[in-house]
């Protein structure tokens, strides 16, 4: 599911840069969702291709949703920042986990 989101972001990005719709609420109208949540689901258009291809693979934390991604976390637009963005040095979805206290932080030191 996540993926399809993903792609989904995507697709939305990509009908507002082509010019397909003009903005956020036009698209949101179109295909019969809020402009909040259109604005939510094309943030995950900006993924870094790292992450998504682990998502891809299925190696992300089964807890890692659209949920957590789109509000959880302010995820960092520069590809390098969320590969970087981390708690000693692990991946975002750690940093992910712990903000939610889905790991203990002893795990994440090791």
């Amino acid at each position: 599911m996540l993926l399809k989101t993903i792609a989904r972001g995507h697709r939305w990005f990509d009908a507002l840069v082509s010019g397909e719709v003009k903005s956020l609420n036009a698209l949101a109208a179109r295909d019969g969702v809020t402009r909040h949540f259109v604005g939510n689901i094309i943030k995950l258009a900006f993924l870094a291709p790292e992450i998504v291809e682990l998502i891809a693979q299925g190696n992300q934390l089964p807890e890692l949703s659209t949920e957590l991604l789109t509000k959880h976390i302010d995820l960092p637009i520069d590809w390098d920042d969320q590969n970087a963005c981390s708690t000693s040095a692990k991946p975002l979805f750690a940093r992910v986990a712990l903000k939610l206290d889905l790991i203990p932080v002893a795990i994440l030191q090791t």
